[in-house]
């Protein structure tokens, strides 16, 4: 079981965590966000570290384990539908 963190993510890295919880790639994030994937892979190291994660998958697994998604899914669903 996870304990219950409260994670401090920037708007750019919250972009990505969505991206990354739909299962895109980097160079699909890439795209979307119309950067580099450098920059995407940027963004994922330092998003692992915050979650203290050894992969996306397990990123994306603490932070739906803490109610991450429960808190922005609304949010992120009109910044999707926007890009």
């Amino acid at each position: 079981m996870v304990d219950n963190v409260n994670f401090s993510f920037t708007e750019r890295e919250k972009e990505v965590i969505e991206f990354m919880k739909l299962g895109y790639s980097n160079t699909q994030i890439a795209q979307k966000m119309f950067v580099s994937i450098h920059t995407i892979k940027a963004y994922v190291t330092r998003i692992l570290v915050k979650t203290n994660s050894c992969n996306r998958i397990h990123a994306v697994y603490k932070l739906a384990s803490n109610g991450y998604f429960k808190q922005s899914q609304q949010e992120n669903a009109q910044y999707l539908m926007l890009h």
